[in-house]
């Protein structure tokens, strides 16, 4: 209580606040309410693949300008390894099929 609270309720001008029981906290939020944090985990998640394929596809990308410019026989082979190591092998062959269309 407030100071000037006390001084009311001793002059007697203010009834004092009643003692808080035990128990009465107030019950949780519904289930409902903890959705948000799922999808948020969801969401990050989704993100988290969107960025490895946006690397894996620019590392792809890199290694085809590479061999455009330079030829075969260069220092590519380090890019395609580190592509190749680091993307599946689904995701290479689409974008190699992809490439192959294109380049027609």
């Amino acid at each position: 209580m407030r100071a000037r609270d006390v001084n009311k309720v001793a002059k007697g001008q203010q009834a004092p606040r009643p003692v808080h029981e035990t128990g009465t906290v107030s019950k949780p939020p519904p289930p409902s309410s903890t959705d948000h944090q799922f999808e948020t985990e969801e969401r990050a998640k989704a993100n988290a693949i969107a960025d490895e394929i946006r690397h894996c596809y620019a590392r792809f990308r890199h290694y085809h300008r590479c061999l455009e410019e330079k030829g075969k026989d260069s220092e590519c082979e380090k890019i395609k390894k580190d592509y190749k190591s680091s993307c599946p092998s689904e995701w290479i062959e689409k974008w190699h099929e992809e490439n192959v269309v294109r380049s027609r």
